[in-house]
């Protein structure tokens, strides 16, 4: 999901920083990250041979095998998505399972749900019918088996037996529910002519090695941690009514007109966006209102349907890529006429995807991708191949946002990173990504925006450490965003600057393949780099993700000894971080040092350099190229006085 903030000016983010963390003449005694810890529930992991050290799954690592196939019909009068869904799980885990839970996302707008969020509120989802294994089920008041208890978002299934490793249950159920206006990441339009259905389906929970199942609630500050799964779906909408889904269209031939099928292949054959659906155009055959989607090894399932779109769409090309994935992706855009900015929405998605997965080396493994311009709840919502994008925007933010959401296809839709538990996983990921597309195609410093929000936040004192439950901090005051999106996406910048680039890189690629279709824990990620890097970089780990530690170095004194110019660096701040040196002399030439961590490591404040040929020595820079997120760059700089 994109997040939007206004920053204050750099200067009065400086100004405070530097009021809250100015040291004394003498420093402080400086905090020392302690070691990593690998959690009980991670060394049992690895015992049992699911994950390991290194940060590669284990020899013995499973998902579960899940299949849906549901059957909805969109109601606009009432406003409403009644279904029927049927959904298969294998457990091929070694554990015997007494239980099974699912996720009952519509029930955030019911009159009693948990919530830390405001939302409209209205019914919920009404459970119709349940059977399990085809022999019908209802409501338990207690822990009997063969029945089922719903609590909030979440609903308990207690089988009539325990489901052993290898065994299969099979779960139908009838749902209804209505689409909200103002429904988060979801909803309908004013007008009635455009509803934007994600979330919205009874969901099995994840059960996976480390943490067994993840029944958590949704609450609707953080997002979802969804299972793999394949889909069979068919969805039924009033006449010339155009859908866009999750998945493949298994019946476009008996639905789509002629004209519109003629566009469509003249468009997977090209670059050049192509107009599918005019405005005014009639794409639907007469009759038609059944779409059928299929969709296999994706961890949701969203849809789309207006009567109002105008669609046009292009081709990307990634033959020279590394991974599964087809050749040639089908890039989309469908939005009213009346929005005109959505005209260079397929170039900028298409630019999105492109650049990410070059940037990765990993194709984008699904046949297609839509830009939707949804209802103003839908803010900017990822979903597998799809995303929806509120109107009201201006060129450069709906720009930005298309990027941000084509690049969640990696993470969490491609890598199943858990949003609810570690969102940083899924939005600091992605939003460095996001940084490096607009900075490498557009020539934007879009990472500026990201680092003036988070020097606010520590100049506020109310920052809240990356590690934290994404329920857990406050998306008032902006602590979520920045834990989320922002900050881990500026600590893979500081990384850049202590491995380099082409070290970044390879981890980030490795981490992708070796997690392509699972889920990650932190410990993966982070042992991956270490693994890939062959360096121990706890000490970054823990002071970037696990601490609120602000970076504060600073050139304390320069003088001349003899020939050489001394020049002493001062950590005034907390985090241990390398010193990136621009040394720059009078006959234009420049040199690169870098201080190790290491003497802040050992709990020392100062280090001291000598430069040999000091009078040549013109200027002495910290952090030229803003890699770190320091708290005051206003004394990071030594200039030579000019001779009269």
């Amino acid at each position: 999901m994109s997040v939007t903030w206004q920053a204050r000016t750099v200067a009065c983010l400086l100004l405070g920083a530097r009021a809250l963390y100015a040291q004394a003449s003498t420093p402080m005694a400086r905090p020392v990250p302690p070691p990593m810890v690998t959690s009980p529930l991670f060394a049992r992991a690895i015992v049992r041979g699911t994950r390991t050290p290194s940060g590669m799954p284990g020899a013995k690592y499973w998902v579960p095998q899940v299949r849906y196939r549901i059957d909805a019909t969109l109601d606009t009068a009432l406003h409403e998505v009644r279904g029927v869904e049927t959904v298969t799980y294998r457990n091929t885990s070694s554990d015997t399972l007494g239980s099974l839970y699912l996720h009952l996302y519509p029930n955030l707008y019911s009159p009693g749900a948990v919530r830390n969020t405001v939302v409209p509120v209205g019914a919920g989802m009404r459970i119709e019918s349940v059977q399990l294994d085809r022999r019908p089920i209802g409501m338990l008041s207690t822990d009997s088996d063969g029945g089922y208890q719903l609590y909030s978002t979440a609903m308990r299934v207690a089988p009539f037996k325990p489901i052993l490793p290898g065994d299969s249950v099979e779960l139908s159920l009838t749902f209804a529910f209505e689409v909200l206006r103002g429904a988060m990441r979801s909803g309908r339009s004013s007008d009635g002519a455009l509803y934007m259905v994600a979330y919205w389906y009874p969901q099995i929970a994840v059960f996976d090695d480390v943490s067994r199942w993840h029944a958590d609630l949704y609450a609707g500050t953080a997002e979802f941690n969804n299972e793999f799964a394949d889909y069979d779906v068919t969805l039924r909408v009033p006449e010339n009514w155009v859908v866009m889904a999750t998945g493949v269209q298994t019946n476009a031939d008996a639905v789509l007109s002629d004209s519109v099928l003629a566009r469509l292949r003249r468009a997977r054959g090209s670059t050049q966006v192509t107009p599918i659906v005019r405005e005014g155009e009639r794409a639907v055959r007469a009759g038609a209102t059944q779409w059928k989607f299929t969709a296999r090894g994706v961890r949701d399932f969203a849809w789309a349907a207006s009567s109002q779109w105008v669609w046009d769409a292009a081709s990307v090309f990634q033959r020279r890529l590394s991974g599964a994935g087809p050749d040639t992706v089908l890039v989309s855009a469908v939005y009213r006429p009346t929005q005109p900015l959505w005209r260079a929405a397929t170039g900028w998605t298409a630019a999105g995807l492109k650049e990410t997965s070059r940037h990765l080396d990993t194709r984008y493994p699904y046949a297609s991708f839509t830009s939707i311009q949804g209802p103003g709840s839908c803010s900017g919502m990822e979903y597998p191949m799809l995303t929806c994008v509120d109107q009201q925007r201006d060129s450069a933010s709906l720009r930005s946002v298309l990027i941000h959401e084509v690049s969640h296809s990696w993470s969490p839709v491609l890598v199943g990173s858990d949003e609810k538990r570690y969102p940083w996983m899924d939005e600091g990921l992605t939003r460095y990504e996001q940084d490096e597309v607009l900075e490498r195609t557009y020539g934007e410093a879009h990472w500026r925006a990201a680092r003036d929000t988070y020097l606010r936040q520590v100049s506020t004192q109310t920052e809240a450490e990356i590690m934290r439950n994404g329920d857990l901090a406050s998306a008032d005051n902006g602590a979520y965003q920045t834990a989320a999106y922002f900050k881990p996406a500026l600590a893979l910048r500081a990384l850049r600057g202590v491995i380099g680039d082409s070290l970044l890189r390879r981890a980030q690629r490795e981490f992708v393949r070796r997690w392509a279709g699972k889920h990650p824990m932190p410990d993966d990620f982070f042992n991956t780099f270490n693994d890939v890097t062959q360096r121990d970089l706890g000490w970054f780990w823990r002071t970037w993700f696990f601490e609120t530690w602000p970076l504060d170095q600073a050139i304390a004194g320069v003088k001349r000894v003899g020939d050489a110019l001394e020049v002493t660096i001062e950590d005034r701040g907390w985090a241990p971080m390398p010193v990136l040196l621009s040394i720059t002399r009078s006959d234009g030439r420049e040199e690169r040092l870098t201080l190790p961590v290491d003497p802040w490591l050992a709990g020392r404040r100062t280090q001291t350099l000598r430069i040999p040929h000091g009078a040549r020595v013109t200027s002495v820079i910290i952090d030229k190229d803003e890699l770190f997120p320091d708290t005051d760059r206003t004394n990071q700089e030594w200039r030579a006085a000019r001779r009269q």
